[in-house]
This record gives C-alpha cells, structure tokens and sequence, in this order.
C-alpha cells in the first residue's frame, strides 16, 4: 500500500519539472 501514492507523486513531480507552473 502506498504505491499508488509514490507513482502520483512521481507523476507531478515530473509534470511541474517538465512545464514548471511559475
């Protein structure tokens, strides 16, 4: 349990590294 959690924040982390929101 918690996989899911880690896979999402995988997935906005690279989404703000890859189009940062600033």
């Amino acid at each position: 349990m918690g996989n899911q959690q880690r896979l999402m924040f995988l997935v906005i982390l690279t989404a703000v590294y890859v189009q940062p929101i600033n």
